[in-house]
């Protein structure tokens, strides 16, 4: 009966908490990731790609609210020092918090080995997707600004026989803390390029 209680209690708040911080750093992520964006109906895809990097940080933290929050109702009780007298009311807290923890490990390493990176990939296939879109609607002979600290302009877009469009006289000029950088090229935007692009402007 104690190690059922121990461990109806461990997952009822760990559940709460693990949920709760999960909504918190992922919309505190989205936030900042806002003027990244070139629309915001790109939000919805991007913040479900979020869960599973923000799960991998929220759950040990999760998991050891729901033990403390747990024990801690026990002592403002009074109950824990009568849990800790008996050898039986100690047996069933160990054996309780280690197969909490076990069940957590089964879900936690593939969430860190598999679910996370996979998500981290598709999310950054969805950023370039999207980036890419935006870059290819832009008129030439205009002054662009795709982030706050980057300029781009180019004379000419064409495409090529892959239908990959093709920039010519493309000039980017990065500002950095007071200074500028700009370069002359003529690029293709392919992916490569994008993240070169998205790199000059964090």
């Amino acid at each position: 009966m104690l190690f059922l209680y121990f461990f109806r209690n461990f997952y009822k708040f760990f559940f709460i908490y693990f949920f709760s911080l999960v909504g918190i750093f992922g919309v505190s992520d989205l936030l900042l990731r806002l003027d990244r964006l070139p629309a915001l109906s790109f939000l919805p895809a991007v913040f479900i790609c979020m869960i599973p990097l923000v799960m991998q940080f929220a759950l040990p933290i999760a998991s050891g609210l729901a033990v403390q929050t747990t024990l801690g109702a026990l002592y403002a009780s009074n109950a824990l020092l009568m849990v800790s007298f008996f050898s039986l009311g100690r047996r069933a807290l160990l054996i309780a918090t280690g197969f909490f923890s076990l069940s957590l490990l089964g879900f936690y390493t593939p969430l860190i080995m598999q679910w996370a990176p996979k998500s981290y990939d598709h999310g950054k296939k969805i950023m370039v997707a999207f980036a890419r879109e935006h870059i290819e609607s832009l008129a030439p002979e205009t002054f662009h600004y795709p982030a706050p600290n980057v300029m781009l302009y180019f004379k000419e877009k064409k495409f090529d026989t892959d239908n990959v469009v093709i920039f010519s006289h493309l000039i980017i000029m990065i500002v950095e803390q007071g200074k500028s950088r700009k370069k002359q090229l003529t690029i293709p935007i392919t992916e490569r390029s994008i993240m070169t692009i998205f790199r000059l402007s964090m």
